[in-house]
């Protein structure tokens, strides 16, 4: 009785194995022209679909993109002056207010975070006086708190 157990238990292992082998790596499938692709062990957990963790939500991904080069030259940076423009928990918001801003500010703008904060910042200015010129105009389109703030700045 104890030894029917075992070969039946053994059976069913062998099957098991022999039905992933077919469903993870395809043995024993026709072999056609088209290439096939070696699935690894996490393709076949999320079945194809990468996984976000900033949002613990699935992300479709419809193509490949090529990764980005990193540029070929350095920029100079030094210690200069930004006027900040708004603080968010939320990228989004902070995305937003950049789109709406960017005809209207004609200054480069960038997006930092510094936990829990994403911040909008306009300008690299090397000197003081020439942050306040740029941050009274930024007042009268309606951002009355923004201020400046010392920064590494890109020098163009």
């Amino acid at each position: 009785m104890k030894s029917t157990r075992v070969a039946t238990v053994f059976c069913m292992v062998i099957l098991s194995i022999v039905y992933l082998q077919t469903q993870l790596f395809g043995f024993g499938k026709s072999n056609t022209n088209e290439p096939t692709v070696q699935k690894t062990y996490l393709d076949t957990l999320n079945k194809g679909q990468e996984i976000s963790l900033i949002e613990n939500k699935p992300v479709k991904q419809t193509k490949t993109e090529a990764p980005k080069k990193a540029p070929a030259y350095q920029q100079e940076t030094a210690e200069g002056y930004r006027i900040q423009l708004s603080a968010s928990t939320s990228l989004d918001n902070i995305k937003a207010k950049k789109r709406s801003l960017q005809n209207e500010v004609r200054l480069k703008m960038y997006i930092t975070f510094n936990k829990p904060y994403y911040k909008l910042y306009a300008g690299n200015f090397l000197e003081k006086g020439e942050a306040k010129r740029a941050l009274g105009k930024i007042k009268k389109l309606g951002f009355r708190d923004a201020w400046i703030v010392k920064s590494q700045i890109v020098i163009e």
